[in-house]
């Protein structure tokens, strides 16, 4: 037992160069188990053979998994296969494999680091959301021999944003655009999860104290507003959890329509113009009160017109180029920079996560989306 253990820590402890290369596999079996201690014993103790030392990797290749398609989020269908070669295009067992995102932010679920027997190398990989190629590299520990690379191909995600627990957020900073003189249009997707507060609100914007214009979630039901200033009224249309559904509200000087799925479910004549206000735009929640709302949301678009049956129902189904007319805030969701959310009408940030431009608490999440929209 002591010789045995003695062996044993030789053989992790000899400096040879096959024990630096291949960890260990002093019989160049491509494996490092019980055989090599008892190789080493009989080395050392009985003038058996010496350790061997392998051939010098030359070239690591592709096998296979290059030039897959994936999808944010999910692992690939296929893992990277690579495999280490001699100068004879030998497999080479046992040699240290480093992987590495050379572009993109995707990672790894699972990545062998020593070639098998086979000089084969495997790498699960999980696609990140940055880009729409991701590289992914893999060389020899220690060599200079060439690397090789994988690409994959990452078409543009299709998200939504998820406002779930606490009170979660987007705040966009109040604009001329904002100032609905003529009426607004006010539509999205929404997959509604649970009630949290008395009121859910989706989006609004607060006037003097009370609401320019609100669309929320209540007992059930879809609820949009037009208060202030002068007088207000209410529209409601019963509506579904756990599916997604699209809401449009409308209003002009003929009143005010809201729409499930394309349909009018509600109209009223309101009084007065939409009111001037000067804060935030908020999608989630309110900045006086706690109206939470718990869910996914995905398609915002405001327009500065009430818009026609025929142009909801037209438009809701597919994405817009966000260059339409009368066209003043379109978030996708697909495209975003820290906590800069990116309005698809400017091409660049018009509101940011959470309740500040810094991380916090309110900061909603970026999810897949399931709506039913078409690029």
């Amino acid at each position: 037992m002591k010789i045995l253990f003695v062996a044993i820590i030789m053989l992790l402890t000899v400096p040879c160069a096959y024990c630096q290369i291949a960890n260990g596999d002093v019989n160049c079996d491509g494996l490092r188990d019980i055989d090599d201690v008892v190789y080493m014993i009989t080395y050392i103790f009985a003038q058996g053979p010496a350790p061997c030392v392998p051939p010098e990797p030359i070239s690591i290749i592709v096998v296979s998994g290059d030039g897959q398609i994936g999808t944010t989020g999910e692992p690939l269908e296929e893992p990277f296969v690579v495999q280490v070669l001699d100068s004879s295009l030998t497999p080479i067992a046992g040699v240290p494999v480093v992987w590495s995102v050379i572009e993109g932010n995707g990672g790894f679920i699972g990545a062998e680091t020593f070639s098998d027997g086979d000089g084969l190398c495997f790498a699960e990989y999980v696609v990140g959301n940055s880009l729409q190629i991701e590289i992914v590299g893999a060389h020899e520990f220690g060599q200079f021999i060439p690397s090789c690379e994988f690409s994959v191909s990452v078409p543009s995600p299709t998200n939504a944003m998820s406002f779930s627990g606490g009170r979660k957020r987007i705040t966009v900073p109040d604009k001329a655009e904002f100032d609905f003189t003529q009426g607004i249009t006010v539509e999205m997707w929404v997959l509604i999860e649970g009630l949290v507060a008395t009121d859910n609100t989706l989006i609004g914007q607060e006037y003097s104290g009370d609401l320019a214009f609100k669309i929320d979630f209540r007992t059930y039901r879809i609820r949009a507003y037009k208060w202030s200033p002068y007088s207000g009224a209410v529209l409601s249309a019963e509506t579904p959890i756990g599916v997604w559904f699209h809401v449009a509200f409308t209003y002009d000087s003929s009143g005010g329509v809201l729409y499930i799925d394309g349909i009018p479910q509600a109209l009223c004549g309101f009084n007065g113009g939409i009111g001037n206000s000067q804060s935030p735009l908020i999608l989630g929640d309110r900045i006086s009160l706690v109206e939470a709302f718990e869910g996914n949301m995905d398609e915002v678009r405001l327009w500065n017109y009430a818009r026609s049956q025929q142009d909801i129902q037209s438009g809701m189904s597919v994405e817009l180029s966000g260059t339409e007319d009368g066209l003043v805030l379109y978030y996708r969701f697909n495209q975003w920079s820290g906590q800069d959310v990116v309005d698809m009408v400017t091409g660049s940030s018009t509101g940011y996560l959470g309740s500040s431009p810094e991380v916090d608490v309110n900061d909603p999440e970026f999810v897949h989306s399931t709506a039913p929209v078409s690029p």
